[in-house]
């Protein structure tokens, strides 16, 4: 058995590698025990998929090859990414039957909150999850699959749940006049002209004050918004990534949200010179729209 016999994975991996960041690679050897590993993990995470080895092999070296290094960071990058995610995501481009029921049971099934916590209708956000389902797992001949976006360099299933909120916000954009208060519903019966006045014309207003208080807010909490509103962050995760208790993580959503309603209130108080009785009228519809705003002014910016 000759050397390239000897390293089957090392081998389809190089292969598929340009041959200036292949002549600049480990030694074969480093390469072979490390892919090794890497399939014995992707393979345990999804036991039920048929995907063989020398296909997820190439499928790897591309995503490598996409960070634009230079050979002797081939193994470093290897390790960044997610393996497992991208196994099944291989899978899946391949049509494999069991990892589409996968994708669809653990990921497109479970964008509902994040879409809800928009204010978009169940109805929008069943045609929503079929669009992108359509996109990702079954594109049209010739159609690249929305699954070829996915780097692997972080969590499938918030890389999915960012694709569709951004989605979901362009949609909303095209369609819609208003951000992402439906001005109609907002104007009660009983209401007097003023507040109905007031009402019907607040959204631009509220808009503006949002994207404005929030582009003052310093990176740090900036980034907290992003990994809660936008990555779909639990207060766990994000005590774990920031080394904090999942209290103190709350405590920062809270402090933040608490923050960016009283300087809207200030700045809505500016603008339209609003009252004290007319701005409570406003805040208790902005109050209750706050996160779904955050959520939207976040995609927009990505």
């Amino acid at each position: 058995m000759d050397a390239r016999e000897a390293l089957p994975l090392a081998t389809a991996f190089l292969t598929a590698l340009s041959e200036s960041v292949r002549a600049a690679a480990p030694p074969a050897g480093d390469i072979e025990e490390a892919l090794r590993e890497v399939v014995r993990s992707a393979e345990s995470a999804w036991p039920e998929l048929a995907l063989p080895r020398d296909v997820f092999i190439r499928y790897l070296a591309t995503k490598v090859a996409d960070a634009e290094i230079d050979g002797t960071e081939v193994l470093r990058k290897l390790s960044s990414l997610r393996v497992a995610d991208l196994y099944l995501v291989c899978a899946c481009r391949r049509g494999d039957g069991a990892a589409i029921v996968a994708f669809e049971t653990h990921y497109v099934a479970r964008l509902d909150r994040a879409l809800s916590r928009m204010g978009i209708e169940p109805a929008a956000i069943d045609d929503l999850k079929g669009m992108l389902r359509d996109k990702a797992l079954f594109p049209e001949e010739g159609a690249r699959s929305l699954l070829d976006g996915y780097s692997g360099r972080g969590d499938v299933g918030r890389w999915l749940r960012a694709v569709a909120v951004r989605a979901a916000a362009k949609a909303s954009r095209t369609d819609r006049n208003v951000f992402d208060l439906d001005v109609a519903q907002l104007v009660m019966p009983g209401d007097g002209p003023e507040i109905a006045y007031l009402k019907a014309t607040f959204a631009s207003e509220f808009k503006s004050a949002l994207s404005e208080a929030m582009e003052a807010l310093p990176v740090r909490d900036r980034g907290l918004l992003r990994q809660y509103f936008l990555d779909d962050l639990t207060y766990d995760e994000l005590g774990r990534i920031h080394r904090v208790h999942s209290v103190t993580a709350l405590r920062w959503i809270a402090r933040l949200r608490k923050e960016l309603l009283e300087e809207v209130s200030r700045q809505l108080m500016k603008r339209l010179r609003l009252s004290a009785e007319e701005l409570q009228s406003v805040l208790r519809v902005v109050g209750s729209r706050l996160d779904a705003s955050i959520d939207r002014l976040l995609a927009e910016g990505s």
